[in-house]
């Protein structure tokens, strides 16, 4: 602030010199741009440990922005998700600093889904199914794998976090009376560009094309009943818009071109690592905040014309969330 007045004093000595010897336009003058705004976050306890810890070095961890909670009281938005290494401690003030802090998950969906999963030869591990609609068939779900990216392009370093690598599969959806309804997702096995989806039918649906993951693949790990369990089957070759299409008997998929034949799906001989961390969380929209913070920035220039790159509002202060500290906002908003 010192180094800003003083360069704002300086402008306006060296402006009014110019003026008064009419060496520039007299729409030239020294001014102030002013912009802040409040936000509010939901973020885990000092204490809570990560939400999701992967095996290829990366912790997880979830939080929520509640900036329309404070701009009219509407509910938090939905999970977002930013990666440090394994082990290190998240530095939320550091990451905040941003008003938009980077995430590899930003969204609004309601369900995060981790079922159970295997992977060969890749760095990739799966996140989870996110889920747009509550109650949602398979076909709304989003799969996420990811790994640690070479590149921050975004210069998450900065901040404490790590850049993420990210893929994703959707079930094609296949909005044809025999395929509207694709099952609820059991088991995602993956190498290090292909993915195989299996999911439990629900309800009459087509029953005459099922496979059973334990005699498709090999697995290391401890059985699973699941992996023993007839289910639809879908296939991402990795290659096609990150569309996964149902596997079906060769004479089907001739006739109904957005499916597979079984024939055409490559079965790799590699051994499959099960990964038997799974979960379900549903997303709390209603629960009030636990921070709000305060972003505001004022710059100092000699023209409105000049040719400046305006900076976005820093960050100043934090303090826990109450009711009062809210309607005080609120207050002064309205004058």
């Amino acid at each position: 602030m010192a180094y800003s007045l003083r360069r704002f004093l300086q402008t306006v000595a060296v402006a009014s010199a110019l003026l008064l010897a009419g060496c520039i336009p007299p729409f030239v003058y020294p001014h102030v741009n002013t912009s802040s705004f409040d936000t509010a976050f939901i973020l885990p306890a000092p204490n809570e440990g990560p939400w999701l810890r992967l095996d290829n070095g990366l912790d997880l961890y979830a939080w929520q922005n509640c900036y329309v909670y404070v701009l009219r009281r509407d509910p938090c938005d939905g999970v977002s998700l930013v990666a440090v290494p394994s082990g290190a401690t998240m530095d939320w003030m550091r990451l905040l600093k941003s008003q938009h802090p980077d995430a590899i998950v930003s969204d609004q969906r309601v369900d995060v889904v981790r079922p159970l999963s295997a992977h060969s030869s890749t760095p990739d591990r799966l996140i989870g199914l996110f889920r747009r609609y509550e109650g949602s068939p398979a076909k709304d779900d989003d799969i996420l794998l990811g790994r640690q990216d070479s590149v921050d392009k975004y210069g998450l370093a900065a901040s404490g976090a790590v850049s993420v690598a990210l893929r994703h599969s959707d079930i094609w959806h296949d909005m044809t009376a025999s395929g509207a309804q694709t099952g609820d997702i059991q088991l995602v096995v993956y190498d290090d560009q292909r993915t195989w989806i299996f999911a439990q039918p629900i309800g009459a649906q087509d029953t005459a094309n099922l496979y059973t993951p334990a005699k498709l693949f090999h697995f290391d790990g401890n059985a699973d009943e699941l992996l023993q369990r007839p289910m639809m089957l879908y296939f991402d070759d990795g290659a096609s818009r990150d569309q996964a299409r149902r596997v079906v008997a060769d004479d089907e998929a001739a006739a109904i071109g957005y499916r597979i034949a079984f024939a055409n799906m490559p079965l790799p001989q590699a051994i499959f690592t099960l990964d038997t961390n799974t979960f379900q969380r549903p997303v709390v929209r209603q629960r009030q905040p636990t921070l709000l913070c305060h972003y505001s920035e004022s710059e100092f220039h000699a023209s409105m014309f000049d040719d400046y790159q305006r900076r976005l509002p820093e960050l100043k202060k934090c303090a826990p969330f109450t009711d009062e500290a809210l309607r005080e906002i609120e207050r002064k908003q309205k004058h």
